[in-house]
Parts: C-alpha cells; sequence; structure tokens
C-alpha cells in the first residue's frame, strides 16, 4: 500500500457570516489518471477501497477543475465524481468541481492535451465530440460546473479572481458563463485569458512578492457577495515536489501540485488541502493557520507509479524537467518566517516546473526564439555561403 498522503490540515480559524462546511477536503488538478485520483480520495476519507460509494460523512469535496487531458482517464474521472455528488449529500456532505481551462478547451474543440488512446476508447473522435456536445453526457457536466465557489470565508477558482471579475460577484460570474456556453461564445471575456479559468495574474504576482491583485480581488468580492471573503485557493499553476504554495500570509492557496503520474517524472503525487472550520469565530480574521490547535500533521508525500505513461515526442512549446523529483519527499511541518506560511523548498518551483505554461499567452516566448533560430540556421546555412560564393566570383 502506497504510504499515506501529504496531508496538509490547515485550520481555518473563522468563516464569515455562514459556515457552510466543517471540514473541506481540496484536490487540485488531476488530469486523466483516476488511479491517483481514488487514491487521493481514500486518503482523504470520502471513499474506501477505490470503491465509488461516498464515505466522507458532512465533508465538503472540492475538486479545482483540469480532470481531463494529459492523462487518458478524464471520462472516467467524471464519472467518479458525478457518482459521488448523487451520494454525498443523503450523507450531509458535498462535491464541488470547479470549471477549469482543459474542461474549456475540450468544449471548444481544442484537444491539443488528449492522449490519443482516450479518443481510441471512446470509439474515434466522433464519438468523443458527442460526448462532449451541450446534449451529450460529459457535455452536459461540464457546462453545469461553476466557475467561481465561495465556502465560508474563501474562495475557490480554477485560475484566480481578478478585482474586475469579482466585482461581478459570484452568481453573475457564473451566469456568464453558462450564457457563453448556450450561445458557443468561447471567446466571451469570462472565458479568456485574464478570466478566473485561465489567468495566473494572481498566483505569479503573489510569488513575486506582490499581493495586490489578490487583496484587489478579494475586496471586490467582498462587496459583491456583501459579506467579507477572506482567502482564495487556486489550481492551474502546478506547485511541484507534492508542496502546495500558500502566499500572501495564508490568504492564497495554490493546490495544484502535479497529481497525474501521466506528467512522468514529475507527477503522481498523492496530495491534498484539508481545511478544519471550527465552530469558534472569534479569530475570524484568521488566514489559512499553521498549528494553532496543536502541530500541524504531516505524513509522507507519496507518488504512485505511472506503468501507462507513454513516450512523448514534447512539442518544442513544452519545457522540459531540469531536475529530477524524488520518488518520495517529506512535507516540512514549520512554515518558512518570511513566507506566511509557504512550504520551504516552493521557492524552487519556477526553476523546477516541468511542463508547458497552459496560457497562449505563453507561447510567445517560445515562438519569438523559433523564429530566432530560424533566422540563424537561414544565415550561416544560406545568406553567408551565397556571399562567400558571389565574392569568389568577384575574385575571378
Amino acid at each position: 500500500m502506497v504510504p499515506a498522503a501529504a496531508v496538509l490540515l490547515l485550520l481555518l480559524l473563522g468563516c464569515g457570516a455562514r459556515a457552510e462546511a466543517k471540514r473541506i477536503v481540496v484536490v487540485g488538478d488531476l488530469h486523466g489518471d483516476i488511479d491517483t485520483a481514488k487514491k487521493i480520495f481514500e486518503e482523504a476519507g470520502v471513499i474506501q477501497g477505490g470503491v465509488p460509494t461516498w464515505t466522507g460523512a458532512d465533508t465538503t469535496l472540492v475538486q479545482m477543475g483540469d480532470a481531463v487531458d494529459r492523462g487518458i482517464d478524464g471520462p472516467a474521472i467524471y464519472d467518479l465524481i458525478m457518482t459521488l455528488q448523487d451520494e454525498a449529500p443523503a450523507h450531509g456532505g458535498r462535491v464541488v468541481m470547479l470549471l477549469g481551462n482543459h474542461e474549456v478547451m475540450n468544449l471548444k474543440g481544442d484537444w491539443s492535451f488528449v492522449d490519443d488512446r482516450e479518443i481510441t476508447a471512446f470509439g474515434g473522435k466522433e464519438q468523443r465530440a458527442k460526448a462532449l456536445a451541450a446534449e451529450g453526457r460529459y457535455g452536459v457536466f461540464i457546462r453545469s460546473l461553476p466557475i467561481v465557489e465561495v465556502l465560508g470565508a474563501t474562495v475557490f477558482c480554477h485560475g484566480g479572481l481578478l478585482d474586475a471579475f469579482a466585482a461581478l460577484g459570484v452568481d453573475k460570474l457564473n451566469a456568464q458563463k453558462d450564457e457563453a456556453f448556450r450561445a458557443g461564445r468561447f471567446d466571451a471575456p469570462v472565458l479568456m485569458n485574464d478570466g478566473p479559468v485561465w489567468t495566473r495574474a494572481v498566483i505569479y504576482s503573489a510569488q513575486a512578492g506582490n499581493c495586490a491583485p489578490l487583496e484587489a480581488g478579494l475586496a471586490a468580492l467582498s462587496a459583491a457577495e456583501g459579506r467579507e471573503v477572506k482567502r482564495m485557493v487556486v489550481g492551474h499553476t502546478a506547485m511541484v515536489n507534492g508542496r502546495m504554495g500558500f502566499f500572501c500570509g495564508g490568504r492564497l492557496a495554490a493546490v495544484d501540485v502535479y497529481a497525474s503520474a501521466f506528467f512522468g517524472a514529475a507527477g503522481g503525487w498523492v496530495t491534498f488541502l484539508e481545511i478544519d472550520q471550527p465552530a469558534d469565530e472569534a479569530a475570524a480574521d484568521a488566514p489559512f493557520q499553521w498549528g494553532q490547535h496543536g502541530p500541524t500533521r504531516v505524513r509522507l508525500g507519496a507518488k504512485l507509479d505511472a506503468p501507462r505513461v507513454k513516450p512523448i515526442l514534447e512539442p518544442f512549446v513544452r519545457r522540459t524537467p531540469v531536475s529530477t523529483v524524488p520518488k518520495v519527499a517529506q512535507i516540512v511541518a514549520t512554515p518558512h518566517p518570511a513566507s506566511g506560511g509557504r512550504i520551504r523548498g516552493e521557492a524552487r518551483r519556477e526553476a523546477e516546473e516541468a511542463v508547458q505554461d497552459d496560457n497562449p499567452d505563453s507561447m510567445l516566448p517560445f515562438l519569438l526564439l523559433l523564429l530566432a533560430a530560424v533566422v540563424a540556421l537561414w544565415w550561416n546555412l544560406v545568406f553567408l555561403p551565397r556571399r562567400r560564393l558571389a565574392r569568389k566570383k568577384q575574385d575571378l
């Protein structure tokens, strides 16, 4: 049996005017790996023995989106989540899956990250397209996913929430998403680069020490919702070594940790975020807390093997690993004193990031690099030889 997951028990003291869940389990991007998904759910106590039956009692499970692409099990993960969504309410629990950018990509026909084995399992491209259509099994489910969710004083969204969108409030944001899908408008602002499923402005700024976008987004959402929203949880931007990232004094949590084993050496991490929301609201201003009621529980972060990962000839726009991620890493319980709860070692994230930044804007530097390489080849292999030949003819 794989050792227990790296469970981060962060005590969330106080949760605003309405406490919607006593215990919240947050799972990052799963990218087509049903084995890791089941293991995470099992370690979190919401299923047992890999059987898709809810055992989480009154837990609220939040999956941050991007269940599809890169791996081959996207449909199986959707099926599992739909089953748990049906069963959890009878036990006082709830399952929330958020809309991720890869869900949006698949709906609009961008299958850039789809494994051909998944297409084969569907019976071909036509059958897969039917399943994702507005009336298809997975098309209906994906279109129903919220783009933003607020639980207590914490907002959850796949990419991040900038103030211009936060000012609309949760209901209007989700309504705009619904209308965009109905109209087939994948260029609607709510689904584009600055919207909640795509933007990395909040997390990138926070990693650089600039918390202004985060604070502006939280303030705008608080005003729109008529209650104070104090914290944000995002996926989309991957941390490494199974370690989630905590920034801006613990007011921002980044929970994507390359869970999918289909990332190869970088992936397969069985990690989830567990938030307890005590009834005591005396410290309602507290961000994600470390050890307020005792030491944070620390377990060994384990990786699942990835026997189904096939060799991939990566396109030039993908970055390759610059270091080998260890099979097992110990999560550090004590927060770095200068990071507001940020786990030590996270500062190396950008140097160790192993895969493409999915935001289309990130392709520009690679395209420019390719163009420069082509120009250099032309200069050395075509222009200079012709110039030398012309000079020789002149000398003759």
